[in-house]
C-alpha cells in the first residue's frame, strides 16, 4: 500500500499512514478509514454503505465511492500543504514560538467549550488552529500586515455596498409565547395585573423569557403572521392573544425604530476589518501559491495517491 508506511515525502520529510488514518474522518463526515491493502478502499466503501439501510448496494456504491475517493484526495491535500507550510516556516525562522502556541491552543480550548462538539474532535480542531495560526504569521514576515485601509478605500467600499448597511424597520417589544390558548388567556391576565418580567418567566416557553421576554423584531427576517401583527399593533398596549403558527403570543410594542441607514462613521470600524481581512485572505492566497511553486517539485507521493498540483508526479 505504501512505501515504509508512508503516503508521501517532502523535501525528504516523511508524512506517515498513521496521520492520513487520524486526519481522514475530518474530510470523510467521520467514516474512518478501513483499509490497509488498497488505496481505492474496498472495505471503507463497504463500511459506507451499510451505514445507509434500505438502499440497494448498486445505488449505494457510487455515491460511497465518490465520497471515499474525495474524502482520500482531501485528506492528502491537507497533509501535505501543511507539512509545506511547516517546513518553510522552520526554514525563514516564522515558526510559531511556544508562548504563540499556548495562547492558540487556549482559545480553540475555549471555543470548543463554547461550541461544544464530539471530544474526539477537540485534537484536530487544536491542529487547524495551529495551522491558520502558522499560515497569518508566515503571510505576515513575507507580505507584511494588512495596513488600515484609507479613508478612499473604505469610502468606496461603503458607496459599492450601500445595501449592506441598511437598517430596515423593527420594534423592541416584550411577547410571552405559549402552546395552547388557554393558557394564552391566563397569561394575558397575568400581563395586565403583574410585572411583564414575572409573567414572561411564569408562561412563556421562549428562551426570551429569561430577559423578560425582551426582543426585537423587524420586516427583514420575522415570520409574515408575526411581523403583521408587531406593525399593526400600538405602542404600550398588551396585544393579544394572537396564534403564529402552533403558537399563541401576547405582545407589547416599547419602541418604535424606523427603517434607515448605518452612517459612513458608524460602519467605519466594521469596513475598516472587512477590507483587512481580505487583503490577509489575498496574502494567504499568494503564500499557497507561492509554497506551491518552491515545494511542489520535492513532493512524491506513493503509488495510488498522486493529488493533482500538490505531488510532483501530479498533473
Amino acid at each position: 500500500m505504501t512505501a515504509a508506511g508512508r503516503i508521501a515525502t517532502v523535501d525528504g520529510q516523511r508524512i506517515p499512514v498513521s496521520k492520513f488514518s487520524a486526519w481522514f474522518p475530518e474530510f470523510s463526515g467521520g467514516l474512518a478509514w478501513q483499509d490497509t491493502a488498497d488505496w481505492r478502499g474496498p472495505r471503507t466503501v463497504a463500511v459506507c454503505e451499510r451505514r445507509m439501510p434500505g438502499r440497494p448496494p448498486q445505488a449505494g456504491a457510487p455515491r460511497c465511492a465518490d465520497r471515499v475517493r474525495l474524502a482520500r484526495v482531501e485528506t492528502v491535500r491537507y497533509l501535505i500543504g501543511t507539512t509545506w507550510l511547516r517546513l518553510h516556516a522552520r526554514r525563514i525562522g516564522a515558526a510559531l514560538r511556544p508562548s504563540e502556541r499556548r495562547d492558540v491552543e487556549k482559545r480553540a480550548a475555549a471555543r470548543m467549550a463554547t461550541s461544544g462538539g464530539p471530544v474526539g474532535d477537540a485534537w484536530r480542531r487544536r491542529e487547524r488552529a495551529l495551522v491558520d495560526a502558522q499560515g497569518r504569521k508566515l503571510a505576515h514576515m513575507i507580505f507584511g500586515r494588512p495596513a488600515t485601509p484609507s479613508l478612499l478605500a473604505a469610502r468606496r467600499y461603503y458607496e459599492g455596498n450601500r445595501a449592506a448597511f441598511g437598517r430596515p424597520a423593527s420594534r423592541d417589544i416584550r411577547a410571552i409565547v405559549v402552546r395552547d390558548l388557554q393558557a394564552a388567556h391566563r397569561a394575558a391576565a397575568a400581563v395586565r395585573g403583574d410585572d411583564w418580567a414575572v409573567a414572561a418567566r411564569r408562561f412563556s416557553i421562549e428562551p426570551s423569557a429569561r430577559r423578560g421576554g425582551w426582543m426585537t423584531i423587524d420586516r427583514r427576517n420575522a415570520l409574515a403572521q408575526l411581523r403583521g401583527a408587531v406593525f399593526a399593533a400600538p405602542l404600550h398596549r398588551p396585544v393579544g392573544p394572537f396564534r403564529v403558527l402552533d403558537t399563541w403570543w401576547i405582545i407589547e410594542i416599547v419602541r418604535d425604530r424606523p427603517a434607515g441607514r448605518t452612517s459612513f462613521t458608524s460602519a467605519r470600524a466594521s469596513i475598516d476589518r472587512l477590507l483587512r481581512e481580505e487583503q490577509e485572505e489575498r496574502n494567504l492566497t499568494r503564500l499557497s501559491a507561492e509554497l506551491r511553486r518552491i515545494y511542489r517539485p520535492r513532493t512524491r507521493c506513493v503509488a495510488g495517491l498522486v493529488v493533482p498540483r500538490m505531488c510532483a508526479d501530479g498533473r
